[in-house]
C-alpha cells in the first residue's frame, strides 16, 4: 500500500477566495463601516477578478456600485493597491494611459489586494467615503480576517 501524498505534478495546489471568506471580509468591512457611520459599497472578486461578494448598504451611492467591483478588479488583476495605480498612471509615469486599456481599471484608492501564504488570492474594493476612508475600510477587513496585501 502506498501512502505517499500525490505529487503536485498533477495538482495545482494555491489557496483560493472561497465564499465564506469573501462572505467574511465582506462582513468586516461592513462593520468598520457602521462604526465610520458611512455607507459603503463592498465588493470581493477572486484571484482572475471574478465577483465573490457584493454588499451594498442602504444609503450608499449610486456610483459606488460600479467602482467599488472595478477597484476590487484592479487591485487583483495588478497585484497593486488601485491607490498605488492611481499614482502610476499619471502623466510621465510608468503606467500613463493604461487605465484606458481596460474598462474595468480604476485609478481611485479603496481596492486592495488580498493575498494568503503568500498567494493572490483576489481583491476588495470599497466605494462609498472618502478615498482615506475607503481605504481603512478595505485594511481593516484584511486584518480581521487575518490576511495581506502582499
Amino acid at each position: 500500500m502506498n501512502t505517499k501524498a500525490p505529487s503536485n505534478l498533477f495538482f495545482n495546489l494555491k489557496p483560493v477566495i472561497n465564499l465564506q471568506t469573501a462572505q467574511q471580509l465582506t462582513q468586516a468591512a461592513l462593520n468598520t463601516a457602521r462604526k465610520l457611520q458611512i455607507d459603503v459599497v463592498i465588493c470581493i472578486v477572486d484571484a482572475q477578478g471574478n465577483m465573490v461578494s457584493y454588499a451594498r448598504m442602504d444609503n450608499a451611492p449610486v456610483v459606488s456600485y460600479a467602482f467599488a467591483q472595478k477597484k476590487a478588479f484592479t487591485a487583483a488583476a495588478l497585484r497593486r493597491s488601485s491607490s498605488e495605480f492611481a499614482e502610476l498612471i499619471q502623466p510621465d509615469q510608468r503606467l500613463y494611459g493604461m487605465q484606458h486599456s481596460d474598462e474595468r481599471l480604476l485609478g481611485i484608492g479603496g481596492g486592495l489586494p488580498i493575498f494568503c501564504q503568500g498567494q493572490l488570492i483576489g481583491g476588495i474594493g470599497v466605494s462609498g467615503g472618502s478615498i482615506s476612508q475607503d481605504v481603512e475600510i478595505a485594511q481593516s477587513a484584511l486584518f480581521t480576517c487575518q490576511l495581506s496585501t502582499n
